[in-house]
């Protein structure tokens, strides 16, 4: 029995020791994650349903669009597929990605303001999937523009569904209204 205790022990060590990337990770976005992000604070599906149901944050859904959305007429995004998510989760599409174009980075930042209203100490929850990083470099790229109230969801639309709650149809941010 005792040699139990020490595996989950150590692999609950293991699980702690993800390192972090220098700057955002880059590639495999679906992989285990660290226990802690800069700039931000790690929610449990608990913590996470308690402030959705106090509606003192606004949930941000950074998933990525793969083959989930083209631009369409007037930077507006036309749905291929639907995304079930937590709901009235904002869906700001590629924005966790490690590397952003210049237009992806005038979105998220466009988006954060308008959503906000250019209020920095606004609480954010960041999430996408379960074990994924897109979350994870939205939390820090947020921190770095300057937002203090910042909140990691690492478990995502995965772990809310898992935890018996409801997931709904939500619809990305348009790209229209941060031109």
């Amino acid at each position: 029995m005792r040699w139990l205790g020490l595996v989950v022990l150590l692999l609950s060590a293991c699980a702690q020791t993800v390192p972090l990337p220098e700057g955002y990770r880059m590639n495999r976005y679906k992989a285990p994650v660290p226990n802690h992000v800069p700039g931000g604070r790690v929610l449990t599906v608990a913590q996470a349903k308690e402030l959705h149901e106090k509606g003192s944050a606004l949930f941000i859904d950074v998933i990525g669009s793969g083959s989930l959305l083209t631009e369409g007429i007037d930077g507006e995004w036309l749905r291929v597929r639907p995304r079930h998510s937590i709901p009235n989760s904002l869906w700001l599409p590629d924005v966790g990605r490690g590397a952003l174009t210049p237009a992806q980075e005038l979105y998220f930042s466009k988006s954060l303001k308008a959503i906000t209203g250019d209020n920095k100490q606004k609480s954010l929850v960041f999430f996408c999937l379960k074990s994924c990083w897109m979350s994870w470099n939205a939390v820090k790229r947020a921190a770095h523009l300057g937002y203090e109230n910042l909140y990691w969801f690492s478990q995502g639309s995965d772990g809310w569904g898992a935890g018996g709650h409801l997931l709904s149809e939500i619809a990305a941010y348009p790209r229209k209204a941060t031109q």
